[in-house]
């Protein structure tokens, strides 16, 4: 077995001492090589990846009916989202609703491509439907969806799907800047590559928009979003070479007509 001088010394160093610590009857040699491991084993279980970024890994087994003879259908949160927190100040969110509902404002529902809500990319999507101030200033009680867990190595972007209202995303607190494509959103999380961190989605209702947030598919990707600037940029010269590539076909079209 190939060693270095770091291990080398450290077995000679643990072998010389075994007399000693035998006789002393304070620790047996197994103890203390077990001790010397230990720092090692605890890094080693350390890693904590993000789990359920999909939404697909739910256990449906304890849904049942809301209440009996409804059609409604609820389950424990810790089953349907695993790896994930919701919370919300109005709203009881030890349950979610499954492929059913909702009842009203103020639900969250994990449902999958039969419930006619929004596309779904593998088995399921979130909705959160936030509830609002009825007797005060109407404001939305936003839903939080959080999780923490270790960023990979090399990670550049983070992205998602959200056919609904918009989202706020912040990393351990710092506030991401989102870049939405129809229903494909994307963030700058570069900065957090190979960190431990808590994602926290947070639901953001516009005025006069659609009363729900839905969201599936997250994660993390080593290709860097595209600046604001660059995006512009790159969208003006598309326009500018289909602009070019129809004037051509009209000068084609020119050339080729004769006079009688």
């Amino acid at each position: 077995m190939k060693t270095t001088g770091w291990s080398v010394g450290v077995w000679s160093l643990v072998t010389a001492m075994e007399p000693c610590v035998a006789t002393r009857g304070i620790w047996t040699i197994r103890n203390l090589r077990t001790l010397l491991l230990l720092p090692a084993l605890l890094l080693a279980g350390s890693a904590a990846p993000f789990t359920d970024l999909d939404f697909d890994s739910a256990n449906p087994a304890h849904v049942q009916p809301d209440a009996p003879g409804s059609s409604l259908q609820r389950g424990p949160t810790p089953d349907l989202l695993p790896g994930w927190q919701l919370t919300c100040s109005e709203v009881d969110t030890s349950k979610l609703f499954y492929d059913s509902g909702p009842p009203g404002l103020g639900a969250a529902i994990l449902y999958d491509g039969t419930f006619d809500l929004s596309p779904v990319e593998g088995k399921y999507a979130l909705a959160l439907i936030p509830t609002i101030d009825v007797l005060g200033s109407g404001a939305p009680f936003p839903f939080q969806l959080s999780q923490t867990g270790d960023v990979p190595v090399g990670s550049r972007s983070i992205r998602f799907l959200d056919y609904g209202q918009p989202f706020e995303l912040r990393i351990n607190g710092s506030l991401i800047p989102l870049q939405y494509a129809g229903a494909s959103v994307s963030g700058d999380i570069s900065a957090f590559a190979g960190q431990t961190a808590q994602i926290t989605f947070t639901t953001i209702t516009a005025q006069g928009g659609v009363a729900w947030n839905t969201i599936d598919s997250i994660s993390f990707s080593t290709i860097p979003i595209p600046e604001p600037a660059t995006c512009a940029l790159l969208g003006f010269g598309l326009g500018a070479l289909i602009w070019l590539q129809q004037r051509r076909g009209s000068a084609g079209e020119d050339q080729g007509v004769v006079d009688l």
